[in-house]
């Protein structure tokens, strides 16, 4: 009997998905307004760095029904000193690996990549309905930070906020 419930909580636990969390922004100083969603990820494995800010974040930056940015929220300091250039790698589910330079992307915090939502060479805008989204920075050679990202299967928000369409949805 006890194994029975614990199957029965596991399944209702498991099913269980994270979701878009929206965010209505205004930038006061240019009076812009954008749709933000973004979702929580996980560290792959122990960050050689502190890391103060929680967990990893993606997410996306839309206004007037288009994307606009594809943020990654690293919560470590990526060091960009003297002209370096973090190398991005990504993979999307299963497929292979990409890559592109993070310097014209790195955020003044120097934790936050903001990538072109349609042009960019890390994914396009596959990751935003993939099953799962894993990135990792690089600099001077050196891997510092893994996180991945459960992408959620309903991409309504996406498609509502940012006029994204899937080309093919592999859920």
């Amino acid at each position: 009997m006890g194994l029975i419930i614990v199957l029965l909580f596991g399944a209702v636990v498991s099913g269980q998905e994270e979701q878009w969390a929206y965010e209505r922004r205004k930038d006061y100083l240019t009076n812009r307004e954008s749709d933000d969603l973004k979702i929580p990820g996980r560290y792959v494995s122990s960050t050689p760095l502190p890391h103060d800010d929680g967990l990893p974040t993606f997410g996306v930056s839309c206004s007037d029904g288009k994307l606009d940015a594809i943020i990654i929220s690293t919560g470590v300091v990526i060091d960009s000193q003297f002209g370096a250039s973090p190398r991005v790698r990504t993979r999307i589910d299963d497929e292979k690996q990409k890559s592109d330079r993070a310097a014209p992307v790195l955020m003044a915090n120097s934790k936050t990549l903001r990538f072109s939502g349609f042009r960019n060479r890390i994914g396009g805008t596959d990751m935003l309905f993939a099953k799962k989204y894993l990135v990792t920075v690089e600099s001077y050679g050196a891997r510092v930070v893994e996180m991945e990202f459960a992408i959620p299967s309903d991409s309504s928000s996406i498609q509502k906020y940012c006029g994204v369409e899937p080309r093919h949805v592999k859920k």
